[in-house]
């Protein structure tokens, strides 16, 4: 939802799949394209390597950079496309 005096700006739309990288070979099969842009979480990026974090020590969040995908989105996305993206998704379940 967005809040009547903003405006979004369409950039992504992101899922959770448990399934993600099956669903994103899928889609692309189907001609529909999908990023993962978030597949480590923060704790375990090189950047805060300094601070000694390890696999484990945040859980959920690793548990959600390894479902994230994000699908097409922009508001020039026909209703076409848009029904076609989840007949795709319906379609790998």
């Amino acid at each position: 939802m967005i809040a009547p005096d903003n405006t979004s700006v369409y950039a992504q739309y992101t899922i959770l799949s448990p399934n993600r990288d099956r669903l994103s070979q899928s889609l692309k099969e189907s001609g529909i394209p999908s990023v993962a842009y978030y597949t480590a979480p923060l704790h375990l990026q090189g950047a805060f390597a300094n601070l000694g974090h390890k696999p484990g020590d945040f859980s959920v969040a690793e548990q959600l950079a390894a479902q994230c995908l994000s699908l097409p989105m922009s508001p020039y996305l026909s209703q076409e496309d848009q029904k076609r993206v989840v007949a795709a998704l319906r379609e790998i379940g």
